[in-house]
């Protein structure tokens, strides 16, 4: 909604119920809700939306894909519900354990059952993920291997196991997804990319990317943006 304007989205919501019609599908108003986003201090309260002229509910958080979404468009609700579904999982690792289950064994269930809980979709939040909520994802690995051997510190634990930490892990695919992007110019993401920097001034170091700026560190420390500022020409 620009500033000082109307919102549009009631009209936007309409069309959507009439096409829904139109493909003889009934949209659900009791399982519909309404995420507001707004950093505006000044800006007047926005209208409910309605679907058949009922207003729906509005959250301040909404899961989409996989990923909780909140209204500030921070991350703790999404690492929250991530370390509460980790650490839910750590039970069945204990009774692996208790069961005499072989080390190699343990460390499989957690690679293929766990961490993945843990990473999943983390291109979208890693650069922007401060440290505290890095930390407490970190915490689940960190339980993991202790309950997969106890007599050794985190660190050697991850030589044994040959494994790296999250951070690390997710820092390694958040890089292969955008030199995916960038060396293909056909992928579905690549149209996000910033222009190219054509300039011909000769420096040691040039950006690939003439990154627009950035008025906000959200925006700033956003996937495409990021990691377009960390790229330069070789």
């Amino acid at each position: 909604v620009h500033k000082g304007q109307p919102s549009e989205i009631q009209v936007a919501v309409d069309d959507l119920v009439r096409q829904a019609e139109a493909d003889k599908f009934q949209l659900n108003e009791s399982k519909c809700k309404e995420l507001q986003i707004s950093f505006s201090r000044t800006a007047d309260p926005l209208e409910s939306v309605t679907i058949n002229s009922k207003p729906i509910d509005v959250v301040s958080s909404a899961k989409l894909l996989g990923l909780t979404i909140s209204n500030n468009l921070k991350w703790n609700a999404h690492i929250e519900n991530v370390t509460k579904k980790g650490a839910s999982r750590l039970y069945l690792l204990r009774q692996l354990k208790r069961a005499n289950a072989d080390p190699n064994q343990l460390v499989c269930f957690y690679v293929t059952c766990i961490r993945p809980v843990t990473e999943y979709a983390c291109q979208v939040f890693h650069d922007c993920l401060p440290q505290y909520l890095s930390e407490d994802l970190e915490r689940i690995q960190r339980r993991a291997l202790k309950i997969i051997f106890p007599d050794l510190d985190y660190t050697t634990a991850l030589d044994v196991c040959n494994l790296t930490t999250l951070y690390q892990r997710r820092k390694q695919l958040t890089e292969r997804l955008f030199k995916e992007i960038n060396d293909k110019n056909d992928h579905r993401l690549h149209s996000l990319l910033p222009p190219r920097n054509t300039s011909e001034i000769t420096l040691r170091r040039r950006r690939a990317y003439n990154v627009p700026i950035c008025r906000t560190n959200r925006f700033k420390q956003s996937f495409i943006m990021y990691n377009s500022t960390k790229l330069y020409n070789s």
